[in-house]
């Protein structure tokens, strides 16, 4: 046989064995499609028997969130000083409380990630959630987007915590202007995040159908949002847990229902 005809069955078999697997990845990814679909009636269908309705444009897509652990980490906390204060003497007053304090005012934390910032003296002016956005990327805290509300120099601006884009749902920080400047600042965010073992973690599709079991029958008739996100629980000494889990908007308030065990809490309250 000569060269050219092995050249050209090489290349057909080539053209075949992409053939197939282009064939392989369609009928996976119509049969994900098709799993997608029929698990949606399914929660569609439970909703409806408890009298609740959902918007299926605003559920999460992607897999549920890995649950992690966390400590306290006190470097952290310094750096969160310095970027505030410049250099500071630290201080300690009991209760796992460290404060550092200079010229310019004071910031105190706590053993369960929450933070108190008092200034005498700022820098900082302008548009208050412009200002806020670029303090919390100098102090080393992701959040989502500020929020200003107010006006004439006094606003008060918030951020929800975040981890690697993904919102924690009860971490919030929250910046007090006082005539352009930045005069007091409160929050709490996790540090030390780590991986932590779980098991199998439920989806939306479950998440929301454990939902409308647990509130059928109460005040909740519509389901109107389901996002992936944490709860952060910790202890007075630092060591604590980022739970993954979906938070469900709904025409009763938002509620957090849990990726690991399928509980269902208010984020109300």
């Amino acid at each position: 046989m000569s060269i050219s005809k092995i050249k050209n069955l090489v290349i057909v078999a080539l053209v075949l064995i992409n053939v197939f697997f282009v064939a392989v990845f369609l009928i996976d990814r119509g049969g994900a499609e098709l799993e997608k679909r029929r698990a949606l009636d399914d929660l569609r269908t439970v909703l409806h028997n408890g009298g609740i309705a959902l918007n299926t444009d605003a559920l999460s897509e992607g897999e549920p969130l890995p649950a992690l652990i966390t400590e306290r980490d006190v470097a952290a906390e310094e750096l969160l000083a310095l970027a505030v204060l410049g250099k500071a003497e630290r201080t300690s007053s009991g209760g796992n409380i460290y404060s550092y304090s200079n010229e310019k005012g004071r910031v105190a934390f706590n053993g369960r990630g929450e933070f108190v910032i008092d200034l005498d003296y700022s820098t900082e002016t302008g548009d208050a959630a412009s200002v806020t956005a670029r303090i919390l990327k100098a102090m080393g805290v992701e959040t989502t987007t500020p929020v200003a509300v107010g006006g004439d120099g006094n606003e008060t601006v918030t951020a929800r915590c975040a981890y690697k884009g993904a919102e924690i749902f009860n971490c919030q920080v929250a910046f007090s202007f006082t005539e352009g400047y930045v005069k007091h600042a409160s929050g709490r965010r996790p540090t030390g995040i780590a991986a932590a073992e779980s098991g199998e973690l439920f989806d939306v599709y479950t998440a929301l159908t454990m939902f409308g079991a647990a509130e059928s029958g109460g005040d909740v008739t519509e389901i109107t949002a389901a996002l992936a996100g944490y709860r952060f629980y910790v202890n007075a000494f630092g060591e604590g847990e980022l739970l993954p889990g979906w938070r469900v908007a709904t025409d009763a308030g938002d509620f957090f229902v849990n990726s690991i065990t399928g509980e269902v809490e208010s984020l109300d309250e």
